[in-house]
């Protein structure tokens, strides 16, 4: 059996995401030992927006990291959510010990339905769906009809800060009860300003949210 894996690897080689180099891929999924080292080269963040913890497991300016996202968000290369997921385990695992049996709810920062459908599928989303399946938890949740984007903002790339808090200024709404008591964590692939998150908090802390948190894959390293 090992033999007939190692040559349909020889067939079919995997094509690493972040150097796009080919690559003997064994247990790994579309990334190459090389790219997930040089990934974790500078450690990840933990930022305060609006007084809410933001957790991040990578570092944004790292160019292989720089380059997952991109792949997920702009290629369509789905898969690689796994591994965004993957690398945020371990701040979530810090998220449930705080926690304390509280029942967990992740909220994927939603896309305007205009750039839902056109994009086809929503990133954080994804990596929510893909971290709860990595946990295996019973006790955690992804809700997708507690927040909504209300406003079709324009592309936050390249915009600046104060022109993101301004683009995005009641930009989002909860239209679903939330529970007071439960741990609500926003989910998103980067943070860079916090601007995005930060209206997310507010809509969620205006409709009764009292415990908030965020994760995302990666964070850059300016505010």
């Amino acid at each position: 059996m090992q033999g007939g894996g190692s040559f349909l690897n020889f067939l079919y080689p995997a094509r690493c995401v972040g150097c796009d180099l080919w690559y003997d891929y064994g247990s790994r999924l579309m990334w190459c030992s090389v790219c997930e080292v040089q990934s974790s080269s500078k450690s990840g963040r933990i930022r305060l927006v609006d007084g809410v913890k933001i957790f991040s497991a990578r570092c944004f300016d790292v160019p292989v990291v720089a380059r997952f996202v991109h792949a997920l968000k702009y290629e369509s290369i789905v898969d690689v959510a796994l591994i965004g997921a993957r690398w945020m385990q371990l701040n979530f695992e810090t998220i449930t010990q705080q926690a304390k049996f509280k029942k967990i709810i992740l909220i994927p920062v939603p896309l305007h339905k205009r750039r839902l459908n056109h994009r086809g599928f929503n990133q954080a989303e994804l990596i929510a769906h893909a971290l709860c399946v990595a946990q295996s938890a019973s006790e955690i949740f992804v809700e997708t009809d507690v927040l909504l984007r209300t406003r079709n903002t324009a592309p936050q790339a390249g915009a600046t800060e104060k022109q993101r808090t301004k683009q995005l200024k009641g930009a989002f709404q909860v239209v679903r009860n939330v529970d007071p008591d439960a741990v609500y964590v926003i989910i998103d692939d980067v943070i860079t300003t916090g601007s995005t998150v930060g209206e997310c908090v507010r809509a969620m802390r205006q409709a009764g949210a009292r415990n908030l948190c965020a994760l995302t894959i990666a964070s850059t390293s300016e505010n």
